[in-house]
């Protein structure tokens, strides 16, 4: 009897160290690729666990980061190689994308897809361009259109009547 139960015990532990891991067994490793497809942007991800095998049925999460925040872009679920992937346009305004997966252990990973270099104006632009934009260029452009100047001219002169007027009051009440 004592026997028997060994054996059972020696086989169940064989068997349990041979036994693929079930649809859904937890990552421990995420991979994130881009490429390239007829002009657009295809983000692969591939989930893997500790034995290297990818985990089929996890839910992973792609994200682009943004000026506030993460945003979502979309999720997909492994396929039976562990990959899952979500396709962008080519002409896509995220520099950084990221990938998560799984619930208990949340593995993580991210991707540059481009510098994010921004540079100004090689030239200030002048009021045919400001025109176009706007129409009251004066507000966006760094010269000042003749209205404002005439409006600067007629509130000066109004404050330098009153200054005048104040130094009069000043001069007849020591006089007086």
């Amino acid at each position: 009897m004592r026997l028997l139960r060994s054996a059972l015990s020696l086989c169940a532990a064989l068997l349990a160290a041979s036994a693929v891991p079930a649809a859904g067994a937890e990552p421990s490793r995420l991979l994130l690729q881009q490429e390239r497809l007829d002009g657009n942007l295809r983000l692969l991800a591939t989930v893997t666990e500790t034995s290297g095998r990818g985990v089929e049925g996890a839910e992973v999460v792609f994200q682009a980061r943004t000026a506030f925040g993460w945003l979502k872009l979309g999720g997909a679920e492994t396929d039976a190689r562990g990959k899952a992937s979500v396709d962008l346009p080519a002409a896509s305004p995220y520099a950084e994308v990221s990938a998560q997966a799984g619930e208990a252990t949340v593995v993580r990973a991210e991707v540059v897809l481009r510098q994010n270099v921004r540079g100004g104006p090689a030239t200030r632009p002048g009021r045919d361009v400001l025109e176009r934009l706007s129409p009251q260029p004066g507000f966006i452009s760094p010269y000042p259109p003749v209205q404002i100047v005439l409006v600067a001219v007629i509130l000066g002169g109004i404050w330098a009547t009153y200054a005048y007027l104040v130094s009069l009051l000043i001069r007849i009440r020591r006089t007086s």
